[in-house]
């Protein structure tokens, strides 16, 4: 392979550089010297190419004759004074390294990807170049040799709650089908939390060969890239590449730090992708500048496909970019526009070899994450899942941890409840939990339905026991001369010796609507011991319209999780999971104003969000702002009724009390959630009267809380449509 080096120190006067040129380690030709206009030059194609990303609506799109003119300026000031000694290296068959070295940020921020040796083809997208970027006392670097497969990568997401909210979930989904294509050739593992503590404690657990940060990075005021992880408040947490490096991977054998978010390849005074390798990561690889989520995205999904295959980092890099280059050519007429994203991604370091030796395959037993349905009918997604960040961050550690070992999550119907049991329930089994799913099914009365889940249970934990090994348990549970009730308040003793998590979902078939209580004396004293004796080993997860009457929700090990709807944030990443709705979108057919006054109107309940999807899909948009301004009721008011004639809205508010009702209909008056002192306001009632009607609305699915440390919880009816007797949506945005 024909190794081609630049390296450029600084001259005077400013801005002046030396340049000099190295093939295979040897120096050719002479110095070149680049200054006065020539240098002004160089840098105004850095700041032309920047330029497109800043302060842009829509795609930084350009002429490709102007994209390919920067590369000319590069090459024509580099590469052509130097040309007859680089021919040779230039022309050789095979693969080609061309290292940038100078400790110049302007210079390292420069789009080299542009350049062209080959017409028509811009070196950044051609994999038979190596193209990378390194500080001048980064040469020769060696980093030993590849440690063995199959390819293990860390993925974290950072989504504080006080940054503009990223598209991580379609990242996820994209690095899942990727380990799910080529199966046991590649391992992934999310984190949690988002926080730099447990990313450290995972990079140790795990000893990935990748770690793949997706968040917002960005240059401070000093010139230091920083990245912005969470706090445990799930705000900014900004850490510098100096404090990332000494945490998270000095020390650690990563071959790669993949900083998925905007800005995170900025050459500035101290980069963060130039300092994790000067930390001694063998190569990091970023964003020059602000990146659409869709561009990232595709970018991400090629680079995965290629590094399974056990391609170099930089030529991996090269075939990503090469694809988004050629998404991103649009014609219009006969004139033709071109994505400038493409030559953002900027790889730095000297390595160049492959992730992992596949040829060398070592036993992997630390956490893995496979998101699976569960069975016995359970509803969960696999892949497609959006939001419920906060909550999957407050269930799955607590549950990890033993903090919680009994969980409710609750809402009405189509809030993500199975989904959520199902994505926590995988989450536990990548750290060895067994899992027990059993679904309450729907009978003639409800308490019909309880000894029918009552008897399934028995069988669920007896076949878990048996396969636990445990005959002891096996016996217990299936001894007929024990009452079945015994034998389930029982069997909470064998869970506490195992490692097991029991999903209960659908749980409203077995209470009676109007008083919340379980309908069946053995399956409520199983849930009661469960609640009070499930202290160690196994959890449980318990999915249910509304709360079941007598949850001892004071208990330390009981968690009772309600879902609020979606954000708006997330209400839009649901509707563009829809390929069709994503393209209208992006058309500009369905306006943001339009998307704003459905969500005003209709909420972010995802069970109706996806009726509402289904309808985006052919709907006329004037039709449906006409219905929104005040028209005749039509496709929404369908939906909608529908919806809530679904979930049973009406028989749900009339198991309310009288005070509980008032409290929902004043409450559906305000556009906003509101505090309990607010809501008595509201209601012409004391504090202390106003919390009883609050707890009850609450344990129906009729009123929302949203809770955040430290702060009062806020209350709100999940969309004004669905407490009857509230007035009509006005189709406003609502502000979350």
């Amino acid at each position: 392979m024909a190794a081609l080096t630049l390296r450029i120190e600084k001259s005077d006067p400013s801005p002046s550089w030396i340049a000099r040129w190295f093939v295979d380690g040897t120096a050719v030709g002479d110095a070149v010297s680049i200054t006065g206009p020539q240098a002004q030059a160089v840098l105004d194609v850095g700041k032309r190419f920047l330029d497109l990303f800043v302060d842009r609506r829509g795609r930084p799109m350009a002429d490709p004759e102007y994209l390919r003119a920067m590369g000319r300026t590069l090459f024509d000031t580099w590469l052509a004074p130097a040309r007859d000694h680089l021919k040779p290296a230039l022309d050789a068959p095979g693969p080609r390294d061309l290292i940038l070295q100078t400790d110049n940020p302007a210079l390292l921020d420069l789009p080299w990807e542009l350049i062209e040796v080959v017409r028509g083809l811009p070196i950044g997208c051609d994999a038979g170049w190596s193209l990378r970027r390194a500080s001048l006392g980064q040469m020769g670097s060696h980093f030993g040799p590849a440690r063995p497969g199959p390819l293990r990568v860390l993925f974290l997401a950072s989504a504080p709650i006080d940054q503009h909210q990223l598209d991580y979930e379609r990242e996820e989904d994209l690095m899942l089908r990727a380990s799910a294509d080529v199966k046991g050739e590649i391992i992934a593992h999310f984190a949690e939390t988002g926080g730099i503590d447990e990313l450290a404690a995972l990079v140790a657990e795990c000893r990935p060969h990748v770690v793949h940060l997706s968040g917002h990075g960005d240059v401070d005021a000093q010139g230091q890239g920083v990245f912005a992880f969470e706090d445990e408040r799930g705000r900014t947490d900004v850490r510098t590449a100096d404090e990332i490096a000494a945490r998270v991977f000095r020390g650690n054998d990563v071959r790669l730090a993949f900083i998925n978010g905007c800005k995170t390849s900025q050459a500035a005074v101290s980069g963060l992708c130039r300092e994790l390798v000067a930390a001694g990561v063998p190569s990091a690889l970023g964003w020059a500048a602000s990146v659409a989520d869709d561009r990232a995205t595709d970018f991400t999904a090629e680079f995965y496909r290629r590094l399974v295959r056990n391609e170099p980092t930089p030529a991996a890099a090269a075939h990503a970019r090469e694809a988004i280059r050629r998404m991103g050519l649009v014609g219009q007429g006969e004139a033709r526009f071109q994505d400038a994203t493409f030559a953002l991604p900027r790889l730095y370091g000297t390595e160049s070899a492959a992730l992992f030796d596949p040829s060398a395959r070592e036993t992997y037993s630390g956490p893995r994450t496979v998101y699976a349905l569960l069975g016995d009918g359970i509803k969960g997604l696999h892949s497609g899942y959006v939001g419920r960040r906060r909550e999957v961050q407050r269930l799955v550690p607590a549950l990890r941890q033993g903090e919680t070992t009994f969980a409710v999550i609750t809402g009405i119907g189509g809030t993500g409840k199975s989904t959520l049991a199902t994505r926590a329930a995988n989450r536990l089994q990548a750290v060895g939990y067994g899992v027990i799913p059993v679904q309450v099914k729907a009978r003639l009365t409800p308490t019909e339905a309880a000894r029918d889940a009552a008897s399934r249970l028995i069988g669920a934990l007896d076949e878990a026991f048996l396969k636990a090994g445990r005959k002891d348990l096996h016996a217990l549970v299936t001894d007929g001369d024990i009452p079945p009730g015994q034998r389930l308040r029982m069997a909470v003793r064998g869970l506490n010796e195992l490692k097991l998590v029991l999903v209960l979902d659908n749980f409203e078939e077995a209470l009676d609507l109007e008083t919340r209580w379980i309908a069946d004396t053995d399956l409520a004293g199983f849930i009661e011991a469960l609640a009070m004796n499930l202290t160690q080993g196994s959890r449980a997860i318990v999915t249910c319209r509304y709360l079941p009457e007598g949850t001892p929700t004071d208990l330390p090990n009981v968690l009772h999780l309600p879902l609020p709807e979606f954000p708006g944030h997330d209400y839009l990443k649901f509707l563009r999971r829809d390929e069709l709705v994503d393209l209208r979108i992006g058309r500009g057919e369905l306006t943001r104003d339009l998307i704003d006054r459905l969500y005003g109107a209709l909420g972010g309940t995802p069970g109706l969000l996806a009726q509402v999807r289904t309808l985006l899909r052919k709907a006329d948009p004037d039709s449906l702002l006409e219905e929104l301004e005040g028209g005749d009721p039509g496709l929404l008011a369908r939906e909608r009724e529908a919806y809530c004639s679904k979930i049973l809205t009406s028989r749900l508010y009339d198991a309310l009390s009288p005070a509980a009702q008032a409290v929902a209909r004043r409450l559906a008056l305000s556009v906003l959630p509101i505090p309990a002192d607010a809501a008595a306001t509201l209601a012409d009632l004391t504090e202390a009267e106003v919390a009883g009607p609050l707890a009850e609305g609450v344990a129906y699915g009729l009123l929302q809380r949203f809770d955040e440390p430290d702060l009062p919880s806020l209350y709100h009816p999940p969309g004004a449509s669905s407490v009857p007797g509230s007035p009509p949506p006005s189709g406003s945005p609502r502000t979350r």
